[in-house]
């Protein structure tokens, strides 16, 4: 029986006829067993330097199975971009969860921070207010380009899945704001 490079048998429809230059094509990603992609994968990962090293991988039956904790969303999501092109990977199972982190300010209070932190809004007359998942936003800004920003800065947070933007546009106030005449 033939074997391959690493030692594991080959059926005759794995390798191709040798090529001119003497060297065999390698069998085909589909045939690679689950500890050669499991290697690989943990070396792609290892060398990520977007993907905590908290993350694991496994390989069974060509499904690449991530595992661990990590900060953020997004670095699950990066995890899995990594090993779902790698040669005989049909499929990737999520297993990866979100560290707890405790919370320091509730959430409304999160939304004024990053309000107040957006150069391009006034926060002083706004008030956040969340029920659940949904952030109502009230009081008023200067133009709707400001009342436009109040809304995307709220839907970054991860709190809030909806959104529900009551503010009003004044052009002429007094307060914090410059006088338009």
């Amino acid at each position: 029986m033939r074997k391959n490079f690493n030692g594991h048998p080959l059926d005759s429809a794995a390798a191709a006829a040798p090529r001119e230059d003497g060297s065999i094509r390698p069998a085909s990603p589909a045939l690679r067993p689950d500890a050669s992609i499991s290697s690989r994968a943990a070396w792609i990962l290892a060398g990520s330097k977007t993907v905590p090293s908290t993350v694991r991988v496994r390989v069974q039956n060509h499904t690449a199975i991530l595992s661990g904790q990590v900060e953020w969303n997004f670095q699950r999501e990066l995890a899995v971009r990594v090993v779902r092109d790698i040669a005989g990977v049909d499929r990737v199972e999520q297993q990866i969860t979100l560290r707890a982190r405790p919370p320091s300010d509730s959430p409304a209070q999160r939304v004024m921070k990053a309000l107040a932190l957006n150069k391009k809004i006034d926060a002083s007359h706004i008030v956040v207010t969340i029920t659940g998942s949904t952030a109502v936003l009230s009081g008023y800004v200067r133009s709707l380009f400001e009342k436009k920003q109040a809304g995307l800065a709220t839907g970054a947070s991860h709190d809030v899945t909806r959104i529900e933007n009551r503010l009003a546009v004044r052009r002429h106030h007094s307060g914090s704001f410059r006088s338009h005449r």
